[in-house]
């Protein structure tokens, strides 16, 4: 047990996942950019537009995550394989998403704190980001170059 979280602790401290995070927040902010966007399309039902708002938003920061990881946190050249497991991963996460972003739309809808509508994604990336960061380890874990390590120059 004690192993499990040394190892938790190492993976959550490290500098990739600092790098991770800040990627994170500018894809948080490509994700609410989009989103707000689409809720202020007139015209359509709300729970709609939060569900296609959320999915497009959604796909926009999917591509910019997947390359800014890629770039800064694994040190990586996009590639065939961990494009294609990445957006699998991406898909995953979408439909956790939508189901989270739903529910928080509607408890603040039912609570009447309307004021906090824009920021219904925030509380799901939160939830959702850790989790990436383990499967995107796993994605990458076979090339990367971690940024604890130097570059391995060996041919």
């Amino acid at each position: 047990m004690m192993n499990f979280i040394h190892k938790m602790f190492k993976t959550f401290f490290s500098k990739a996942f600092i790098v991770f995070c800040i990627v994170g927040v500018l894809n948080t902010l490509v994700h609410l950019g989009a989103y707000n966007a689409v809720l202020a399309i007139p015209g359509f039902p709300q729970g709609v537009l939060v569900v296609i708002g959320n999915t497009l938003a959604f796909i926009l920061a999917s591509l910019f995550s997947y390359w800014a990881n890629a770039t800064f946190t694994y040190r990586q050249k996009v590639g065939k394989v961990s494009f294609a497991l990445s957006v699998a991963t991406f898909i995953a996460r979408l439909v956790l998403s939508d189901i989270l972003i739903w529910i928080f739309n509607w408890i603040i809808v039912k609570e009447g704190w309307d004021f906090l509508l824009p920021w219904a994604p925030i509380p799901a990336t939160m939830i959702l980001i850790p989790l990436q960061f383990l499967v995107f380890n796993r994605i990458f874990k076979a090339n990367a170059t971690p940024l604890n390590t130097t570059p391995n120059t060996q041919k």
